[in-house]
């Protein structure tokens, strides 16, 4: 099994484990980021720093992929290996917020909006399982197959968008409640 594909069942296996014990909405999302920061971080080690400083101690003069251990590659390709991580932590961050404030507005109806703002995440990790067996090597070889990967991709961002924003709502909505009541209306 790939590493993408660990990552995609670790990332859809542990929430669901949350989820079904009822943990708070927080917790979904904190477990997301965790599986993306933890997992992204080895790979990125193994992956991309470890063949560089491997190449560098055996051949100093190696020029080959040179490229590949720059440090904007390097760089760039950290805040992409990571960049997945940040907005799931982003949000469990202002849920744990509204739940210390005690103004989460509807719990259980934001653990079940976390699996369509997901929705934007798990496709592109599920299009690259799927890419690593069926890439074709020219333009040409893209069959129907492709076609059908990007309507779905663009759908899942519509779901997740409308999710994401109805959270949003629901933070707003939480937020002006605790400032009524801070202020005594």
């Amino acid at each position: 099994m790939s590493f993408l594909a660990v990552t995609l069942v670790l990332s859809i296996l542990v929430p669901l484990i949350l989820h079904i014990r009822r943990a708070k909405p927080a917790w979904m999302f904190a477990s997301v980021a965790a599986v993306f920061l933890l997992l992204g971080g080895g790979y990125f080690a193994l992956w991309k720093i470890a063949p560089g400083f491997a190449a560098s101690v055996t051949l100093p003069s190696s020029g080959s992929d040179r490229a590949y251990h720059d440090t904007y590659y390097v760089v760039a390709n950290f805040g992409l290996v990571f960049a997945f991580g940040y907005v799931p932590l982003i949000i469990a961050a202002l849920l744990a917020l509204q739940a210390r404030l005690n103004v989460l507005t509807f719990p259980s109806l934001t653990r079940w909006l976390f699996w369509p703002s997901m929705a934007l995440y798990y496709t592109p990790l599920g299009t690259s399982v799927y890419l690593e067996r069926h890439m074709a090597r020219r333009y040409v070889e893209y069959d129907e197959s492709i076609r059908r990967l990007e309507l779905i991709a663009g759908t899942s961002a519509l779901i997740s968008g409308v999710a994401i924003a109805i959270l949003a709502a629901l933070f707003s909505w939480g937020m002006v409640e605790w400032f009524r009541r801070r202020r005594g209306v």
